[in-house]
């Protein structure tokens, strides 16, 4: 009965620090797991702002323009290059609703007016935009499209000031602590939270390791980064290294696949 009793505390302190904060921990019931158990359509409320709002450039010279430019970017990540064409998408239909048909025909005043004016609409996001566009200006000087050289990285963009959610160090021993390390789960969870917090890597990265990622000798990881697609070398802290390999010896399944972590179904 006690055991029973700690083990839906256990799980309830670990949905409720999952559920109630912006963290790198979501992993746990994302690794390996089949996408159609949890497919949803998506919610235009809940989706990313520039992704959800579509906005048409309706200037066959514009929306020529925006093309090559993005075309350019096609080496970025599918997230980059979606960011960049609605930032330009949206510049270009603020030219179109106030009647300027072409980039030379657009004044610094004006252009300062229309960053400006994204402010409202995009306050968490107007230093990605203003680099954005500064950029897309750095394009069209060097095709002969506009005359403009403003030095946007000058333009002054106040920073949110509230801290990013986290979580305190007394929270972090409570969420190891309520890992249950006697049964496979428990290892695994235990395992993942430790790579989290002392090697700083998301749950994409972690997601993506395999047996090859670890260097048992030199006690390294090696992780290609899902953000930046380069290797990145880190240490392996003792503590994380044997929560690994307690995980990998006894809990992981036996299976012919390299990967590290992978989903566990209890009934």
């Amino acid at each position: 009965m006690e055991s029973t009793l700690g083990l839906v505390i256990a799980w309830s302190l670990i949905v409720f620090f999952i559920v109630s904060r912006i963290n790198p921990l979501r992993y746990c019931l994302e690794l390996h797991e089949p996408k159609h158990r949890h497919a949803a359509k998506k919610n235009p409320l809940t989706e990313p702002f520039h992704r959800a709002v579509r906005i048409v450039i309706h200037s066959p010279c514009y929306k020529k323009i925006h093309d090559d430019y993005c075309a350019t970017k096609h080496h970025l990540k599918s997230k980059s290059q979606e960011f960049i064409s609605y930032a330009i998408r949206k510049f270009c239909n603020c030219l179109e609703a106030k009647g300027i048909k072409c980039f030379s025909d657009l004044t610094i005043g004006s252009l300062l007016a229309i960053v400006a004016s994204f402010k409202s609409s995009n306050p968490r996001s107007m230093s990605r935009l203003v680099l954005g566009i500064g950029h897309f200006f750095e394009y069209l000087n060097s095709e002969g499209l506009s005359a403009i050289t403003f030095p946007f990285s000058l333009l002054h963009v106040q920073q949110r000031s509230e801290r990013i959610p986290s979580y305190s160090k007394q929270e972090v021993k409570a969420l190891l602590h309520a890992c249950n390390r006697s049964t496979p789960s428990g290892k695994r969870g235990y395992a993942i939270i430790l790579l989290a917090v002392t090697c700083g890597l998301r749950q994409c990265d972690i997601q993506k390791l395999t047996l090859q990622s670890i260097d048992w000798h030199t006690y390294k990881l090696l992780v290609l980064q899902e953000k930046t697609q380069s290797y990145v070398t880190l240490p392996l802290l003792s503590e994380t290294g044997n929560a690994v390999a307690e995980y990998i010896l006894n809990a992981r399944p036996r299976n012919c696949e390299s990967d590290i972590f992978f989903t566990m179904f209890t009934t």
